[in-house]
């Protein structure tokens, strides 16, 4: 029996001991899930067919391992099971055709290959970082923070796919807690253009998230841009008075008053100053 045949045959019990891990003399595999569904392979974009698409994003979300049972009822929910085992068996044919090495198999599970990186998980480390306000963030971090994307959400372009919702909110969330967190700490270490810029992509991905407006306009404030924070904050209760009827929460107040309080007092002057002045 050749290998195409073993692998079509794999949920019948046929599987080669080799399958059950790939096979690690292969190139890397990187798999994009944020903004786009993306494959390369070494040095090479592969493009892989829908359906193979749909399972290796699963694998990559569920950390790598799926049950055949569970893969085959996510992907194909309105289908029997007898026809759900049957589509997955298609979907694995064809991706040992085209990229043998990518899921190993067994009777029962799917795995990814261990070489595999995704994108997704580096920001979940990232967010484990960021997230932590006990974990210092050196400059190298920082650096490293500011090149991983987040811009994008969970696979933007597949809206018919329920199984992707659940971790499609988790991950825009997951994503805006990052920008607001990494705002904060390139403020905290003086990096105030970095910081303006992650506060604005904060913004860009919720205008209404109040906690995004309020962390960029503490960057603005923090460089000393006093101007470019009232700006943004009347711009945003007009929007918030005009659009949804409501006012911006007290805390947000707060930050710009609490600052011009501030000014008001380091532009006073001292008491006894002036009587010290007319003494001399």
């Amino acid at each position: 029996m050749n290998d195409h045949v073993a692998w079509g045959n794999a949920e019948l019990g046929a599987v080669p001991p080799a399958a059950l891990d790939p096979p690690r003399q292969c190139c890397r595999f990187n798999i994009r899930l944020l903004g786009r569904f993306e494959l390369t392979v070494g040095e090479y974009q592969a493009t892989p067919g829908a359906g193979v698409q749909r399972l290796v994003a699963l694998l990559a979300l569920a950390g790598g391992a799926v049950s055949r049972r569970r893969a085959a009822h996510t992907l194909w929910p309105d289908a029997t099971a007898r026809r759900a085992a049957a589509n997955l068996r298609s979907v694995l044919y064809r991706l040992q055709r085209t990229n043998p090495h990518l899921v190993g198999s067994s009777t029962a599970d799917l795995h990814l290959n261990r070489d595999s990186t995704v994108d997704t998980q580096r920001l979940n480390d990232l967010a484990r970082l960021l997230l932590d306000r006990s974990r210092p963030c050196g400059d190298a971090q920082l650096s490293t923070a500011l090149s991983t994307n987040l811009d994008d959400d969970l696979l933007p372009d597949w809206p018919d796919e329920e199984w992707l919702q659940e971790e499609r909110e988790r991950y825009r969330q997951l994503r805006l807690h990052c920008l607001e967190a990494l705002c904060e700490r390139l403020v905290a270490a003086r990096w105030y253009g970095a910081a303006v810029d992650t506060g604005l992509a904060a913004v860009r991905a919720d205008p209404f998230r109040e906690s995004a407006r309020i962390t960029l306009v503490a960057a603005y404030l923090a460089e000393g841009n006093i101007a470019d924070a009232r700006r943004h904050y009347d711009g945003y209760r007009r929007r918030l008075r005009d659009e949804l009827g409501v006012e911006p929460g007290a805390r947000f107040g707060q930050v710009v008053q609490l600052h011009d309080v501030r000014r008001l007092e380091e532009a006073r002057p001292r008491r006894g100053t002036g009587r010290r002045r007319a003494r001399d």
